[in-house]
């Protein structure tokens, strides 16, 4: 492990960005705070500051290392809590403008598993390291500036109290959510260039309970849309019993929320297979959505000046 050189670093949101430079700066810093608006839950479960969280989320090989590098023995944890392996590209069945992708394996194990129960696995692994802790059910206000106006620290509100926090370091994971744009004007810093594209996308989804002969089967299907067709779909195992799929729609075409039309909308897939296992399989959970009008890059890297801190 590396000395530690500075003293405190703060990160606002504790989500998959925030656990994990969490993770990284603990070995630089003697003292790391997680500033975190949800009061979040003690069990894997959807919340409110996650709001993709029903969703199907990957693993690319490199994750998995980059993980174990800072987590040792996290994919271990994540098994043992209920992800399911899967091979690439021997479990996983992709489907694009090329056809269905030759079965084979790649040698890539990743772990199939809900973004509640990373979540969870990850942030008890983190809170473990004794030098961070995390201020939950508090929501980050606004930066502190010094006589430089560089960022020097936060505050924050819990409730009706508020405080100030000093830090050498304050890391914004709050994603989408994010303030600093704005900060960034209003302290005479200019506006962040923003290239924006706009793709329409919209996911639902939902849990399901696959029929008997296909229980605890790994097999993953990845479908992409083709186009003039606007419907993809991602079916996963999960939990090691379950199947949760993602339908995804662009241009207005979401899936409904509601069991049968949700299986119905699967036959305007590009291959039949998602609407044959779904058709036997049993709906155990409610179905979310969640739409992405557009995707943007903030390029604070472009920007003439920054603040430090």
């Amino acid at each position: 492990m590396t000395s530690r050189q500075q003293q405190r670093v703060i990160l606002i949101g504790a989500g998959m960005a925030g656990l994990m430079a969490a993770a990284v700066l603990a070995d630089q810093f003697a003292d790391v705070i997680i500033i975190e608006k949800d009061d979040l839950p003690r069990t894997p479960q959807v919340r409110k500051g996650g709001p993709q969280g029903a969703h199907v989320h990957t693993f690319l090989g490199y994750a998995v290392e980059a993980m174990e590098d800072f987590l040792p023995g996290i994919m271990a944890e994540l098994y043992a809590a209920g992800a399911v392996q899967i091979r690439r590209n021997k479990d996983i069945w992709f489907d694009d403008a090329a056809g269905p992708t030759p079965i084979r394996d790649a040698g890539i194990l990743t772990p199939s598993v809900t973004r509640p129960l990373l979540e969870h696995v990850t942030r008890q692994r983190v809170l473990a390291l004794l030098n961070v802790s995390i201020k939950e059910a508090t929501r980050f206000t606004q930066f502190c500036t010094d006589g430089n106006n560089d960022v020097s620290g936060v505050k924050v509100q819990t409730g009706d109290n508020g405080m100030e926090i000093d830090s050498d370091l304050v890391v914004d994971c709050s994603g989408r959510a994010t303030t600093l744009p704005r900060w960034l004007v209003d302290h005479s810093y200019g506006d962040a260039e923003r290239p924006e594209l706009g793709i329409g996308m919209s996911y639902t989804s939902g849990l399901f309970r696959p029929p008997p002969d296909l229980a605890g089967d790994t097999w993953a299907c990845l479908m992409l849309a083709i186009p003039p067709n606007t419907r993809a779909a991602y079916l996963t195992p999960v939990y090691g019993e379950l199947w949760l799929a993602t339908m995804y729609g662009r241009g207005g075409d979401m899936a409904p929320r509601e069991a049968e039309g949700f299986v119905e909308w699967t036959k305007g897939l590009a291959h039949p297979i998602i609407h044959e296992k779904l058709n036997r399989a049993e709906p155990v959970s409610d179905f979310r959505s969640y739409k992405i009008p557009k995707g943007f890059w903030l390029r604070y890297d472009q920007m003439d000046r920054f603040p430090r801190g």
